[in-house]
């Protein structure tokens, strides 16, 4: 299936872009209302052209289509598998909609190089920004966490990095001191044998490599928000001490999400050519 249109420049190429092709469909990631995404949508819902939209990850389902409040469902939504249409169910989207593709990036994601196994990654992200204080925690709490931890047994953490949301800017090595302040997470995943974090998709990522993965978050309210440990596949740890246990522990595998994702970009095609009507 061939790509007509690349998109970078904003919404207002939108139009230009395909102009020539007359798709006879749309298909738009489904992120969090961003203006290219619901520019594309109203694009095709003004020409009546069939919208799917797919979600890449297990988390807010439908958040993802909340606009105004109300919600704006496309005509089919991929999602990745069962456990994911089951969660978007319960978040009260039909479950006729959804058809399960997996996800073709992890499908192509590989085992990651040999790295010291006290080498740790945090993976630091804008949760108070987006949350507030309703988890419980933010991402300055999970990191407290892990320095006390280090603190604790220094021998299972030599070595910190601090893995730098994109949209936090303002963080300097001075701020996470003695930590190593690091720019590009995903590069780093190559580099470390622990990766820590609350909920990104890195942790994926590194846990397909095979990497040590656990999610620290300390006084938890409500539902897990990291869908590997709300799934089973990795600990979840709301201590210092729970962190110094997990990281005693054997490094868990990632078959069962292999075996998830295997054949996703076959899936995904075969989903672009299904009826959506």
């Amino acid at each position: 299936m061939p790509v007509v249109a690349t998109l970078d420049q904003g919404a207002s190429t939108l139009g230009d872009a395909v102009a020539g092709h007359e798709p006879h469909r749309m298909l738009v990631s489904a992120g969090f209302n961003h203006a290219l995404e619901t520019a594309a949508v109203d694009w095709a819902r003004d020409r009546n052209l069939p919208v799917g939209q797919f979600i890449d990850s297990w988390m807010n389902y439908a958040l993802r289509f909340t606009r105004d409040g109300r919600l704006c469902l496309p005509d089919r939504i991929a999602v990745i598998d069962e456990m994911a249409a089951n969660e978007a169910v319960e978040e009260g989207l039909p479950r006729a909609r959804l058809a399960l593709v997996g996800q073709p990036a992890w499908e192509a994601a590989r085992p990651l190089p040999p790295s010291p196994a006290g080498r740790a990654l945090f993976l630091s992200g804008p949760v108070r920004a987006q949350y507030g204080d309703r988890l419980g925690y933010d991402e300055w709490s999970c990191w407290d966490l892990v320095l006390k931890a280090r603190q604790l047994a220094p021998d299972l953490l030599p070595e910190l990095w601090f893995g730098r949301h994109p949209v936090q800017t303002e963080i300097t090595e001075a701020k996470v001191a003695p930590a190593r302040l690091i720019a590009e997470s995903m590069t780093a995943l190559a580099e470390v044998g622990v990766v820590l974090g609350v909920f990104s998709s890195p942790m994926i990522d590194a846990l397909i490599g095979g990497r040590r993965v656990i999610s620290v978050q300390p006084g938890a309210i409500g539902r897990d928000m990291c869908p590997l440990s709300r799934h089973g596949r990795i600990r979840r740890v709301e201590t210092a001490e729970e962190l110094i246990v997990a990281l005693r522990e054997p490094v868990r595998g990632s078959a069962e999400l292999g075996a998830a994702l295997a054949g996703s970009l076959d899936r995904l095609e075969r989903f672009m050519r299904s009826d959506w009507s």
